[in-house]
């Protein structure tokens, strides 16, 4: 599941969670794709969802790696990442 809004020419990720194995990955290069299309870059916060016994879930660590493999940057502070339009 996952929640995206236009803010200033951006496009917001917010709640981004995969329910499956490889079900984020696959939302990230849709959205990705969809961003390249319209030319739009990417804004989002890398905060992991609180932990659930039995749910495997990516610590901050591993979610901004995840997020640099679609070609985020770190912005500011640890979390907050952007990613340009590829041409």
């Amino acid at each position: 599941t996952v929640t995206l809004y236009m803010v200033g020419g951006y496009i917001m990720i917010q709640n981004l969670r995969a329910l499956q194995p490889g079900g984020g990955s696959m939302l990230m290069r849709k959205i990705c794709a969809l961003a390249d299309s319209l030319r739009l870059g990417i804004s989002l916060t890398a905060e992991p969802y609180p932990a659930k016994p039995g749910v495997r879930r990516l610590n901050q660590k591993q979610l901004i790696e995840f997020y640099r493999s679609f070609g985020f940057t770190v912005l500011y502070g640890r979390a907050n990442m952007h990613r340009t339009p590829n041409a």
